[in-house]
């Protein structure tokens, strides 16, 4: 139950708790004008906060609307409270919000919304229109941004709690447009990008928190366009490709922070012929073979000693065919055939010794006998 009190009661209340007003003045001016004409404004004896002012709502630190009277037990609950500034007969409001301890944490801004509902909906739902400037807990600005209808508009920059700013960028219509920089909390440059009506369109670099850069791209109406690169923290290569409308076309590489090639894509134009993996130690881990850009042909894996670990064989995408396992040593593991992607036919299993075996009868991937006289 929210607690009400008449402006008598709410004076007295404060003082018998010692609680100072940020604007203690304004005590003096009675009750706000929104109580007078029938909005139920809310006060708390236990939070720093004007008598002229209304109150409409107290919220926790991830701005859920707070029930029922702000007592001594709850004020640890209360991360700020919204007040209502004014408005007029056309249905426009101002808002703004202070933390408990009677601060600014934002100014006042105007807002499109019935006033018994300023206490539940967010800043895009009233049709926020202005600029705003927000304080952190400790003083230090937090952010100075615009809003136009309810969507982000013109500049907007943030910083954190030591004063140091983490994000500035320019909005139209509640996208991002032109150039949009992120920063670590260290001021060190994060992200230099470009956007066109919300989407990326231009120069995109990343970088590490050491300043080293991470990656570099170029991008038309969001998507990637041209050479694409990332950069392991070490200041290796990591990877290297080309790309037309966001499809990565001709040859593709990448590469372990030792500098030896992890993985090599072979393309005509978007179409893929081949793909080699390999271990960090330069030595061949997998060769996918590919036709008309799907997989097809004999696909080969293996063991970081050199010895072949297993072989699939490929039609137009699907496993089709043979296929045979090798232990880490080199003697056989199994063998048997796939049709559409499962085993059919006979399947032989190896014992350890690569000799004796047992065969399992297979129908639409799943064993229907076993016959172990291999054993």
């Amino acid at each position: 139950m929210i607690m009400r009190l008449s402006f008598p009661k709410i004076f007295a209340a404060m003082l018998s708790f010692g609680v100072a007003s940020h604007a203690a003045a304004d005590a003096l001016d009675g009750i706000p004008e929104p109580e007078r004409h029938g909005y139920p404004c809310l006060y708390s004896p236990v939070v720093v906060q004007s008598i002229a002012h209304c109150v409409v709502g107290y919220y926790s630190g991830n701005g859920v609307l707070l029930q029922g009277a702000i007592t001594p037990e709850r004020l640890p609950e209360v991360a700020y409270y919204r007040v209502l500034d004014g408005g007029d007969a056309h249905g426009w409001r101002e808002i703004s919000s202070y933390w408990p301890d009677g601060k600014q944490r934002s100014t006042s801004i105007r807002v499109y919304m019935p006033t018994n509902l300023l206490a539940q909906s967010d800043l895009q739902v009233m049709r926020a229109t202005g600029r705003q400037t927000s304080w952190h807990r400790n003083g230090q600005k937090a952010s100075d941004v615009g809003y136009r209808q309810g969507q982000n508009s013109g500049s907007h920059i943030y910083w954190n709690e030591a004063g140091v700013r983490t994000f500035e960028g320019q909005y139209v219509d509640g996208k991002l447009n032109q150039r949009s920089r992120a920063f670590y909390d260290d001021g060190q440059v994060k992200s230099d990008m470009f956007y066109s009506d919300g989407r990326l369109d231009g120069p995109a670099l990343t970088y590490y928190p050491d300043g080293q850069l991470q990656s570099r791209a170029n991008y038309r109406a969001g998507q990637r366009m041209g050479v694409y690169e990332t950069w392991h923290a070490n200041g290796r290569r990591e990877s290297r490709g080309t790309y037309i409308q966001d499809r990565g076309t001709g040859l593709y590489e990448s590469w372990y922070d030792n500098g030896r090639r992890a993985n090599r894509i072979s393309r005509d134009g978007f179409v893929w012929q081949e793909e080699l993996v390999f271990y960090p130690s330069g030595k061949r881990a997998s060769r996918m073979p590919y036709v008309d850009d799907k997989k097809h042909g004999q696909a080969w894996t293996w063991y970081e000693n050199g010895r072949p670990s297993g072989m699939y064989t490929y039609a137009a995408g699907k496993k089709e065919g043979p296929y045979t396992f090798w232990r880490f040593d080199g003697t056989l593991k199994s063998e048997g055939v796939m049709e559409n992607g499962v085993a059919v036919g006979r399947v032989r299993d190896y014992e350890p010794d690569g000799k004796r075996y047992v065969d399992f009868i297979m129908r639409d991937g799943k064993v229907i006998s076993v016959d172990d006289e291999g054993l």
